[in-house]
């Protein structure tokens, strides 16, 4: 048995969730506020039409990404700190 954590390659896709992770927490963190800013002068929530909801998906959709990348973000770090600590998922 090997004792180092990078001698194992079954830990590598872990390790490299665990750097990822937060990169995407990051971006998310710094897009997010902004597109939601965006979003909300592009197309205020008065308006009921079949165009009215195309504008709102397409100024909306940049937020929600960015929130989605978040959260991706969050499971990678927690993913790959809970098995390099030694849980098993």
């Amino acid at each position: 048995m090997k004792m180092g954590l990078m001698d194992d390659a079954a830990l590598i896709p872990y390790w490299l969730a665990f750097l990822i992770g937060p990169v995407l927490l990051a971006f998310a963190a710094w897009v997010l506020p902004a597109q939601f800013k965006e979003a909300q002068r592009q197309v205020p929530f008065r308006r009921v039409s079949s165009a009215a909801v195309n504008d709102a998906v397409d100024a909306w959709f940049p937020a929600i990404w960015a929130a989605g990348m978040g959260v991706i973000g969050t499971v990678f770090v927690l993913g790959g700190l809970f098995r390099l600590a030694g849980v098993a998922l």
